[in-house]
């Protein structure tokens, strides 16, 4: 373990390749031993990070610093400080409405000559997804993104008692990772390195970063402070997919737009809390007369005794401005719903709306549906890697004997709309063709079917095999057999 430390680069299964660019330029430094100043050549957006999860989280929120006030020879008096979670709020209804029903994926390439190997090899692919747990994995990363503006998926392939084995493994900054992208100029990724602390068999704890491209992988870990060779031990591991395995969203929090609106909405949800606990209390005002003619309280009776016109008995009632407060909180809660793009489904605003079919559900909630669409925009391009990867994985590693059919696989997928679920289109085709409607008609009005295409073809396909069988059947009643 200690000659092991010692090395500033650690044993190298292959020599690298040498590579151009920014990327060679980070490798150069990596093998150097210049492990800091490589990952400060990545991109940094820990600022941003950070100040998304102080305001995702209501314990650090701003109103939370609030100051209790100061009595002189008295205890302070508290005061309070009440966070709202409209930044939960918001992810959550975002989220919903991206990734509710999980993505949808379809084989385009099912009508060729390999068929069977084809569906075969899909299958495989879908019962992968499974076992990863892909959908709740996923949202799990869409979240973090949400709330945090990075966040970063890991294909973590390795052997467990010599079984191959992967999984998801989500990294943010919440988890205790430190996430660096590379790009270069065109917006290609070209490397990610993950920071992270671990404790070393001394219970010492150790940084390391982990540096992906797609041919090698570096892990990279600091010597002990005080070590006879400080610095850094780099091992190398040969990148058997060609690819880097990791998936890397970035986004704008989802409550952008909306920050101060919020802190306002919480500074009066607290004022108010103060003057309510400052007139808990009953309080009276009185005149010096009246205080002096009151009754003893050993005696029965409740008479106070007022000697003139201007004397004062009566309770404080506390300032009342509450058609003003309620007007502001609902100018608030408006504009943080429509600035943040977010429907409002609170019970007394869906309580009324009853069994509506899913078409009046989209035009209530048209605003989500255009933030969907925007999200979409930064989405759909990770999950075309995510099949991309997946398909190189099972092809390298996983299931190397059907390397050419699955690398043959055309997979695209589909976001399932929340407001329908996921219905099987065959009953909604089944329900419109009993009232004559045609494929082609049937098709284009079902909202349910994403490729129209390829929905024909099949339509088609087994209109031909019910026809078939029913010739079929025709002729052996015929021959009597």
């Amino acid at each position: 373990m200690k000659e092991e430390k010692q090395q500033v680069v650690g044993i190298i299964e292959q020599p690298p390749r040498p590579v151009e660019g920014i990327k060679g330029i980070v490798i150069n430094k990596i093998m150097a031993g210049n492990v800091e100043d490589a990952i400060n050549l990545f991109e940094n957006h820990t600022v941003e990070v950070e100040e998304a999860i102080r305001e995702y989280n209501t314990k650090t929120h701003t109103i939370m610093a609030r100051q209790d006030k100061v009595r002189k020879d008295k205890s302070d008096y508290r005061t309070w400080k009440l966070p709202r979670n409209w930044q939960q709020y918001i992810n959550e209804i975002e989220l919903f409405f991206l990734l509710a029903n999980g993505i949808k994926w379809e084989l385009l390439n099912d009508d060729q000559e390999s068929n069977d190997k084809l569906k075969e090899a899909f299958n495989k692919f879908g019962k992968l997804l499974k076992n990863l747990h892909y959908d709740s994995r996923t949202r799990e990363f869409k979240r973090l993104a949400g709330a945090e503006t990075e966040c970063a998926k890991l294909y973590a392939y390795y052997k467990d008692e010599g079984e191959a084995k992967l999984r998801i493994v989500i990294l943010a900054r919440s988890k205790g990772y430190k996430l660096r992208p590379l790009f270069n100029i065109y917006g290609d990724l070209k490397a990610f390195a993950v920071g992270y602390d671990v404790k070393d068999g001394d219970g010492n704890l150790l940084h390391r970063w982990d540096v992906y491209t797609s041919e090698m992988y570096y892990h990279c870990t600091q010597n002990e402070v005080g070590s006879e060779t400080p610095g850094w031990t780099v091992k190398t591991e040969v990148n058997p997919f060609g690819k880097i395995p990791i998936i890397y969203a970035r986004q704008k929090k989802a409550w952008a737009g909306a920050e101060e609106r919020i802190e306002r909405d919480e500074w009066l949800d607290s004022k108010n809390a103060d003057c309510n606990e400052y007139f808990a209390d009953p309080m009276l005002k009185m005149s010096k007369s009246v205080k002096n003619g009151l009754m003893d309280p050993k005696q029965v009776g409740k008479v106070i005794q007022v000697g003139n016109k201007d004397d004062v008995f009566e309770y404080v009632t506390p300032p009342d401005a509450s058609d003003l407060k309620d007007k502001e909180k609902s100018v608030l809660k408006e504009s943080i719903l429509n600035s943040t793009m977010t429907p409002d489904l609170s019970y007394e605003n869906v309580k009324g709306l009853g069994a509506i079919s899913g078409e009046a559900i989209t035009k209530a909630n048209l605003i989500a549906y255009i933030k969907r669409l925007n999200n979409m925009e930064i989405y759909d391009e990770l999950f075309e890697r995510d099949a991309s990867l997946i398909i190189e994985i099972m092809a390298t590693a996983l299931f190397p004997e059907d390397r050419a059919i699955i690398r043959s696989m055309e997979i695209n997928h589909n976001y399932q709309d929340p407001a329908v679920g996921q219905s099987d289109n065959s009953e909604e085709i089944a329900r419109w063709a009993d009232i004559g409607m045609s494929d082609e008609a049937i098709v284009e009005a079902n909202r349910n079917v994403t490729n129209k295409q390829l929905e024909l073809k099949r339509l088609k396909k087994k209109r031909l095999e019910e026809a078939e069988a029913a010739a079929k059947k025709t002729v052996t009643t015929n021959t009597g057999e």
